[in-house]
């Protein structure tokens, strides 16, 4: 019998891509949204049967969950996908959008996961995905309010797993964001990311998990401002190069976001190596 995953946030990017991927490998998906009127792409796909469910409303993902089991008859893994972010200066953030930013990203996953645990439970059988972010666990300027919410699901995610292993459940928390951007990108262009990019990728990840604590702000950061000045330059020179393949078109087309993402580790860089308060002193210096 065909294994069924429910996604939420399906309607687009990696939701969307998750669903294809998911049926592409014999599932059976449900593939939830706000708006599932929108989703031409997904209902013209066999195995793939799109759901409204806003992740703010309780009732809405109870409904949906009982409307998936009626058309499969089961569930074996959820993907906590929906999500956004709210990008700007915090003192401009209205309290309205923090509120919504939160209900969304960590409060939707914990209403979904609410619902579908006593499911699992009972079935003593299950994995549930929450779609995290590098996000969660670096920051940015201008995106305190995103990461607040990711790290936030982070901590849920970790500390939920520990209750659930005992009833034979698995949580996956996807820390694979980072080249999400460099995917799009590539997709869009019709080419492929390079394996050995995937897999820096996943280096870096794994780096990164290892690096949390001490002087994690100031020793990463520092790295991660040569690292990606080390790719802007490998990038253009394969742009730049005279025989077109799917790499130098891959790389075009990826440059002016490594670029950008350059600036911002460099400004995210001076954040960090500035002297660190403490009281009325200032490491290096005396408070005038």
């Amino acid at each position: 019998m065909n294994k069924v995953v429910l996604i939420t946030g399906a309607s687009s990017g990696i939701g969307l891509e998750t669903a294809k991927l998911f049926q592409a490998k014999n599932w059976k998906v449900a593939a939830t949204m706000r708006a599932p009127e929108q989703a031409a792409e997904l209902s013209n796909i066999v195995d793939i049967e799109c759901f409204r469910l806003d992740v703010t409303d309780v009732d809405s993902i109870k409904s949906t969950m009982a409307d998936t089991l009626a058309k499969f008859g089961r569930i074996d893994a959820v993907v906590n996908n929906a999500g956004f972010a709210v990008v700007g200066p915090f003192e401009a953030v209205t309290p309205e959008q923090i509120e919504q930013q939160m209900q969304t990203n960590v409060y939707g996953a914990m209403n979904v996961c609410r619902e579908i645990l006593p499911y699992f439970r009972e079935q003593k059988r299950g994995v549930i995905v929450n779609v995290a972010s590098m996000g969660g666990r670096i920051t940015f300027p201008l995106y305190s309010i995103y990461h607040a919410s990711k790290w936030a699901l982070e901590g849920f995610s970790e500390g939920l797993q520990y209750e659930v292993r005992q009833f034979g459940k698995r949580m996956a928390e996807d820390h694979a964001r980072a080249n999400e951007q460099l995917k799009s990108v590539a997709s869009a262009h019709h080419v492929s990311v390079p394996a050995s990019l995937d897999r820096r990728h996943e280096r870096e990840m794994n780096k990164l998990s290892q690096l949390i604590g001490g002087d994690f702000d100031r020793a990463y950061m520092s790295r991660m401002v040569s690292d990606h000045r080390k790719d802007v330059r490998a990038f253009r020179k394969r742009a730049n190069a005279k025989t077109q393949t799917d790499v130098t078109r891959f790389a075009a087309a990826t440059l002016p976001v490594l670029q950008s993402h350059l600036e911002m580790a460099r400004a995210t860089n001076d954040i960090a190596q500035a002297p660190k308060r403490t009281g009325d002193r200032q490491t290096g210096s005396t408070k005038p």
